[in-house]
């Protein structure tokens, strides 16, 4: 009985892989193409006192209530890019994407503070980030 070992060297592809995704950040939120989205973003995030609309976070606080399943998925998904199945600019956006679609959940389930008795009337439901919709689309993700 004859037995071949071949020793493939994978290290010169992991090393490809490993600058491909250097200096890559994923960004998430609403980002400065939509300038009415970004400010209507900005005035909930941190609320507006003049304005009497308090603070509803829904990015920080959605980054917050979500960064370990996020590394949850990143562990899980790491091996494959290192051994070359999933490529790093896949692997990125697939994580992009989770992350916003978790912002978006974030902001779709906040009801506190609630909206008051006024701002029901003219938006005819109580969701306090939810009128049209447009805010909640307007969260995407980048990789740069």
């Amino acid at each position: 009985m004859t037995v071949h070992l071949q020793d493939r060297n994978n290290i010169p592809e992991l090393m490809r892989t490993l600058r491909r995704m250097k200096g890559k950040d994923i960004q998430v939120g609403v980002h400065e193409g939509d300038s009415e989205m970004s400010m209507i973003a900005a005035v909930h995030e941190y609320g507006e006192p003049k304005l009497n609309i308090p603070e509803r976070s829904f990015i920080r606080s959605g980054f917050d209530e979500h960064v370990d399943k996020v590394q949850e998925k990143i562990v899980e998904l790491m091996p494959a890019v290192i051994h070359n199945n999933v490529d790093p600019d896949v692997f990125l956006d697939a994580i992009g994407m989770e992350f916003a679609s978790l912002i978006k959940k974030k902001l779709i389930d906040l009801q506190d503070p609630p909206n008051s008795e006024k701002t029901i009337k003219i938006k005819g439901s109580s969701n306090p980030l939810i009128d049209t919709g447009r805010l909640r689309d307007s969260i995407v993700h980048k990789v740069k």
